[in-house]
């Protein structure tokens, strides 16, 4: 009997894998295919004094997103202190504003561009392309202690962050409903407010044009919280990812610039995009598995329920070598959609 179990055992992971590849690859990584969040973002009305107080009526009219979930999504736990953002746009600023519930307020770093995540702090992630590359985060302490950063590629693809790039021109301020660092009350909570100058964003330096209406933005809120000194970590988050990694930006929300009365929809090609993340995350299991990727469709568990998400006119193709590989979804107009390895998404209009 002994004999039988660790055999069924062994054999687990194997037959796992086979009955997901059996459902197809958006039923295997459904978990992290799950729609993103969206905002719509609305202009002010008048100007934003950044204190942290969130005193403006714009702020009052301003949507609240949902409360905060687990960075894994469904199945896991509530948090256990609520967290909201907001978010309001003109030419050349976006604003971001941040509630926090905490009954006892602390923070200690003090010094710019250390790793505040390693206490309590709100961060901010986006990616005003939609690429997956070359995307800013920013993490701040509730004594308003900032640490801001360029990431070239997701840490899975190898990428680098660098500290040494500054979000010029970035004012933020920090408000404790409390008292900061005092264990014998109990506080309300903190609040974040923070002014990010599109110009500081654009990758061409000559190009200085402010955000216009119908731009469509990724974009994430992560809050670190640190139930017990010695972790690990709540990783607490408004659009969540499907696992513990804040650094996917295709699972992040949509950050979408609105005029005044206009509805927020979700960008085009949304099921294309869909499959080949699914595809990419099947890959990335592939490497891990063989120690290189796949060179087929059919090898990665692509099946016909899964190709039946496109249109019917639409060819979907995978280009691989053993360390790298291409998917393309290339439409009946012409536009080639594509993902490589590295998780960079483009767009190629007829």
């Amino acid at each position: 009997m002994i004999r039988h179990t660790l055999l069924l055992l062994a054999l687990s992971p194997f037959f796992s894998f086979r009955l997901a590849a059996e459902d197809g690859l958006l039923a295997r990584f459904a978990h992290k295919l799950t729609e993103p969040k969206v905002y719509a973002c609305r202009p002010t009305h008048g100007p934003i004094t950044i204190d942290g107080r969130l005193d403006e009526p714009d702020w009052q009219r301003a949507d609240r997103t949902d409360l905060f979930v687990d960075i894994q999504g469904e199945g896991h736990p509530r948090p256990k202190y609520a967290t909201t953002a907001r978010l309001l746009w003109d030419a050349d600023h976006l604003y971001i504003a941040a509630t926090l519930e905490e009954p006892n307020v602390t923070a200690r770093l003090r010094q710019r561009d250390t790793i505040i995540w390693k206490e309590n702090d709100f961060e901010v992630f986006l990616d005003p392309e939609g690429r997956g590359i070359d995307y800013y985060e920013w993490e701040v302490n509730a004594r308003n202690t900032m640490m801001d950063l360029l990431l070239t590629h997701p840490y899975r693809a190898g990428g680098e962050f660098l500290l040494s790039w500054n979000c010029t021109g970035l004012r933020h301020a920090v408000q404790v409903d409390g008292t900061l660092n005092d264990s014998r009350d109990i506080d309300r909570g903190w609040t974040v407010e923070m002014a990010i100058p599109i110009r500081s964003l654009r990758k061409n330096f000559r190009n200085t044009e402010g955000v216009k209406a119908g731009e469509v933005w990724r974009l994430n809120f992560s809050r670190v919280e640190w139930l017990h000194p010695e972790g690990p970590e709540e990783n607490w988050v408004w659009s969540p990812c499907g696992e513990i990694a804040m650094h996917m930006p295709e699972r992040w929300g949509y950050l979408c610039f609105l005029n005044e009365g206009e509805a927020p929809t979700l960008p085009a090609h949304h099921a294309e995009r869909r499959l080949l993340w699914a595809l990419y995350y099947a890959q990335e299991a592939h490497r891990a598995r063989t120690g290189a990727f796949a060179a087929s469709l059919a090898e990665l568990g692509c099946t016909a329920a899964d190709r039946g998400t496109l249109t019917p006119d639409a060819r979907l193709s995978l280009e691989a070598t053993a360390s790298r590989f291409v998917l393309r979804v290339t439409q009946s107009d012409g536009r080639i959609l594509s993902l490589d390895e590295r998780g960079q998404w483009d767009e190629q209009a007829p």
